[in-house]
C-alpha cells in the first residue's frame, strides 16, 4: 500500500500560506493585547502615583498649543522647536504689502 501522506507542491504551498496567515493573525492579536495591557498598566500607575490631574492638565495644554500653532500658521508664521518665531516660507500677499508701507 503506497504512502498517501506526502503532499504535492500545490498542497505544500497552500499549507505554508495557511500557516503564515495564522501566524500573522496570532501576532496581530498578541500585539493588540500587549498594547491594551500597557495602557491599563499605565493608567493604574498614573492613578497610584496620584498624578491624574497633572496628566489631564498636560493633555489640555498640548491641545491648546496645537490650536495656537495652527492659528499662527494660518497667519503666515510658525514657531520652531527652539521657541523662535519665523515667517512661513510664503507669506500671504496682503501681509507683504502692509509691511512695505
Amino acid at each position: 500500500m503506497p504512502n498517501t501522506s506526502t503532499l504535492n507542491q500545490a498542497q505544500r504551498q497552500a499549507f505554508e500560506k495557511t500557516i503564515r496567515e495564522k501566524l500573522s493573525e496570532a501576532s496581530s492579536a498578541l500585539s493588540a493585547k500587549v498594547k491594551d495591557a500597557q495602557a491599563i498598566a499605565l493608567q493604574k500607575l498614573i492613578e497610584k502615583k496620584g498624578i491624574l490631574e497633572l496628566v489631564t492638565t498636560v493633555k489640555a495644554l498640548r491641545d491648546q498649543t496645537e490650536v495656537t500653532e495652527n492659528e499662527l500658521e494660518s497667519h503666515g508664521f510658525e514657531i520652531r522647536n527652539d521657541g523662535i518665531f519665523a515667517s512661513s516660507t510664503i507669506a500671504p500677499q496682503n501681509s507683504t504689502k502692509n509691511m512695505r508701507r
